[in-house]
């Protein structure tokens, strides 16, 4: 909203009013949704003019790109350090608010010179995610925008870590420093402990509670307690394929691997009934929700080497597109040892 290219820049005093509108029902209505406002780095001069006030944001995050050149445009070379980029959020608000890097990426391609610019993303990315332990130790949540800008039509810029090799290589080095969590840890224990809110502050638009601070980066949490193995499955084994589906049932099938052996990254597949009214589905793994899509054929890839040994349940939820459920079914797969 700060950036003056946008249509909708230029009145913040109205952006502002209708934050605080949705932060009042979102507060009263879903109270344990964290609100993350987030401008874009630049322009520096605009960012404040946004800013909701304290009581009406729980997280600021912030948006940074790491190009060659601005906007596809050759004769407007870039070399901004993401760091410097950062740091003008991060001195006026991380004293009081968790800082979330809300979409970063770096280039490796660049369409306005038409070149490889694989070494300068690398140096980009690799300043700022090393920088985060010690220079920017409120970032809690950072995430890598992943996507072929230019490949789409979106911009100029190949954003993707899966269609560089060096890329791929570096991200997994960064991010293999025990200060990145491996999971979001599950706090819902934590949650339940918790006292209830004092009457007059539930749902409270003048005196909204302060957020949950839940440890993301940098700060040790419990391992979340895994559900044991149980040595029957309850759910029926997933298919190994799919084929002609009962008009109101739901098929859940595993590709890439048997269902009873499943290794490595596979693909797992859902499909409705002809009639259900089924606009999108969320896929669950053992209770933790993965991924929510509306893309037909419906699909989710797992890796699944990182799970252990042993029977995993597969939920697949289908909804309509008022989000009301439609159908829910789910069913095993067996995981096998290395």
């Amino acid at each position: 909203m700060n950036g003056t290219w946008q249509a909708y820049s230029g009145n913040p005093q109205r952006f502002i009013d209708r934050w605080r509108v949705v932060a009042s029902i979102m507060r009263e209505l879903a109270p344990n949704v964290i609100l993350c406002w987030c401008p874009f780095a630049t322009p520096q001069s605009t960012i404040d003019d946004y800013y909701p006030g304290d009581e009406w944001v729980d997280w600021v995050g912030v948006n940074i790109y790491s190009v060659h050149h601005y906007d596809g445009d050759i004769s407007r070379p870039a070399d901004d350090d993401p760091r410097d980029l950062l740091q003008y959020v991060y001195d006026r608000y991380a004293d009081r608010k968790p800082i979330a890097i809300c979409e970063y990426a770096a280039t490796h391609y660049c369409a306005a010179c038409g070149q490889d610019v694989t070494e300068m993303g690398l140096r980009q990315m690799t300043r700022l995610y090393e920088s985060l332990p010690t220079r920017f130790p409120r970032v809690k949540m950072i995430n890598w925008f992943c996507v072929d800008a230019y490949g789409s039509g979106l911009a100029a810029n190949n954003y993707s870590l899966t269609h560089s090799s060096a890329f791929l290589e570096r991200y997994r080095q960064l991010i293999s420093d025990p200060y990145f969590l491996g999971r979001v840890p599950d706090i819902s224990a934590l949650v339940a402990s918790l006292p209830p809110l004092p009457p007059e502050r539930e749902g409270s638009a003048a005196e909204p509670a302060g957020p949950l601070e839940v440890p993301v980066a940098g700060e040790p949490a419990p391992a979340p307690a895994e559900p044991p193995l149980r040595a029957t499955p309850a759910h029926p084994l997933a298919l190994s394929k799919l084929g002609p589906v009962e008009p109101q049932g739901l098929d859940i099938a595993v590709r890439g691997a048997p269902p009873q052996a499943v290794t490595g990254e596979v693909e797992i597949a859902a499909e409705p009934g002809e009639l259900l009214d089924v606009e999108f589905v969320t896929f669950y793994i053992d209770g933790r929700i993965q991924a929510m899509t509306n893309v037909r054929p419906f699909r989710y890839r797992w890796d699944a080497s990182g799970a252990e040994p042993g029977p995993h349940e597969i939920r697949v939820v289908g909804l309509d597109d008022g989000s009301t459920e439609v159908i829910d079914r789910t069913v095993t797969v067996i995981v096998a040892p290395d």
